[in-house]
């Protein structure tokens, strides 16, 4: 056990390791991470080509190894600091450094190891609660440049503010240090199945003669992971975020896995009497007993079961293990998404798809009968809206004008995406949806929107202003479009009619382009 001594920072106590480790950081912090992590992600910010972004750090990564460290510690979502932007002390109140006398003859390498080992320490909770905020207190007082702290704090709140995600600098690090195989993951990324938008004018490779169809639900993705060698387990947003106060679900997803041997569950918490924006505000509130209560009004509706390590063969097989969860009618909050076969033809996809939008929902999402679970965005798992859209990040907010009736609420959202396009004779840009590394015909650009909300109901335009910061800023959103546009004189698009529909990905979430 580490001796405990008292130092002079708040009444607390910290370990003799941590407070001497602490002042050895003092001058090493100021120079390592505030002057060269500030400078690679002011460059990296303003880097709007992804394949540039991916040369220029790979070569940072190369010349220095260290940034690798902090960017898996930032990136990592297994690796979590339990800090959350709530419970950040207010820089402005944090006083600066007085005495620059203190000195340290570390090298590069001696303070990469240190500065891991406090990371280290914050992710296997040996500093948590009080010590944590104390400790980034500190951290913070040695450094006497206000863009610093702030970086530093960006640092545990897992977001660098580089518009890279984990598959970006995966593919950085392979490049640094010459790893030839694809699939190696310096930085995990979230296992989820993720849809691909079904072109009906698309000739698909191997494309079966059916699929299985279901409706597509509006709700919020969450996945479900249980260990059953400890009975442990982890609910999780699709970025493999944690959502909070769903016992009542987890639960009877405990006793499912139990009872039908598997150990992975996909779905959506959903309520069809809902809203979306009434669906997103319950399933995050976890302020006050009431919002834990109100949370009982959603169900968890299953469209994929199976073992993590080795998903089932067919869909079929899948399909009916669901079917069975459902006819044993012993789960009150657990719901399963029927499926049906539809013919492969882009009129019965259609046709089907107008049948389920009639119905109230979005739209259709159909599996290949002999794929059913595969990591990232593939083709053997489509959906269809009969319309277009795209996954876009909220930068910034559009209020309405003074004097005008929706003055006090947001009209617009500002979006921005590092997209992969192609451009036709005519200058307009398309968006690829199948892009794959070495296509030659491929443009990166940045492309600007205003996701109108004017047609939102009042409700939903007060819930979006009222809770801009908390969800949607740096937040992923669906925005809804008739074409993509090229801007005269300039390397950038606009999106003609587009339209916000709804919030996928909350803004405290990491996972970013």
């Amino acid at each position: 056990m580490l001796e405990a001594i008292s130092c002079n920072f708040g009444s607390y106590i910290i370990s003799y390791w941590l407070y001497e480790k602490l002042h050895v950081l003092s001058t090493t912090i100021k120079e390592m991470v505030c002057k060269m992590l500030a400078q690679i992600c002011n460059d990296l910010s303003k880097i709007s080509s992804s394949n540039d972004k991916i040369l220029y750090l790979s070569r940072v990564i190369k010349s220095d190894p260290w940034i690798a460290d902090i960017l898996k510690y930032t990136y990592d979502s297994s690796m979590q600091f339990y800090v959350g932007k709530k419970s950040l002390p207010n820089l402005s109140k944090i006083p600066y450094p007085t005495n620059d006398s203190i000195s340290s003859a570390l090298n590069e390498r001696s303070w990469s190891i240190l500065f891991r080992d406090i990371l280290y320490r914050f992710t296997t909770r040996e500093i948590s609660g009080q010590l944590a905020l104390d400790t980034i207190v500190q951290l913070l007082s040695f450094i006497n440049n206000e863009n610093d702290r702030v970086l530093l704090c960006r640092i545990f709140l897992k977001d660098l503010k580089i518009k890279m995600g984990a598959s970006l600098i995966n593919k950085a690090y392979n490049i640094a240090f010459g790893i030839k195989d694809a699939s190696y993951e310096y930085i995990p990324t979230p296992d989820t199945q993720l849809c691909q938008t079904y072109d009906p004018l698309k000739k698909y490779k191997d494309a079966p003669s059916f699929y299985y169809a279901s409706r597509k639900l509006n709700g919020l993705r969450g996945k479900f992971i249980y260990n059953r060698r400890n009975h442990t387990y982890r609910f999780i947003t699709r970025e493999d975020n944690p959502l909070y106060n769903f016992d009542f679900i987890t639960k009877e997803l405990v006793d499912l896995c139990t009872k039908y041997d598997v150990d992975y569950v996909d779905g959506e918490i959903y309520n069809n009497v809902l809203s979306f924006t009434n669906i997103v505000s319950l399933a995050l509130g976890n302020s006050d007993s009431n919002a834990i209560q109100n949370k009982r009004q959603l169900q968890y509706n299953i469209f994929y079961v199976g073992k993590k390590e080795q998903p089932y063969d067919s869909t079929s097989t899948m399909v009916d293990l669901l079917n069975s969860m459902r006819d044993s009618g012993a789960y009150q909050y657990l719901k399963f998404i029927d499926y049906e076969k539809v013919d492969n033809n882009p009129q019965a996809i259609t046709s089907k798809c107008n049948q389920f939008s009639g119905d109230g929902f979005e739209g259709i999402v159909f599996r290949h009968p002999d794929i059913a679970w595969e990591k990232g965005r593939k083709t053997s798992l489509l959906k269809f809206k009969n319309f277009k859209e795209m996954d876009m990040v909220v930068v910034d907010k559009v209020m309405g004008e003074v004097g005008k009736e929706w003055e006090n609420y947001i009209v617009a959202l500002t979006c921005v995406i590092d997209a992969p396009c192609t451009i036709d004779s005519n200058g307009v840009y398309h968006i690829v949806d199948d892009y794959e590394d070495g296509d030659e015909d491929v443009v990166m650009t940045t492309i600007q929107v205003n996701a109108s909300l004017s047609r939102c109901p009042l409700e939903d335009k007060k819930f979006v202003t009222d809770n801009f910061d908390k969800l949607f800023k740096n937040g992923v959103v669906e925005v809804r479009y008739q074409d993509v546009i090229k801007r005269v004189g300039s390397n950038t698009c606009s999106l003609q009619f587009a339209t916000y529909e709804k919030l996928k990905t909350p803004g405290s979430t990491q996972e970013r382009l």
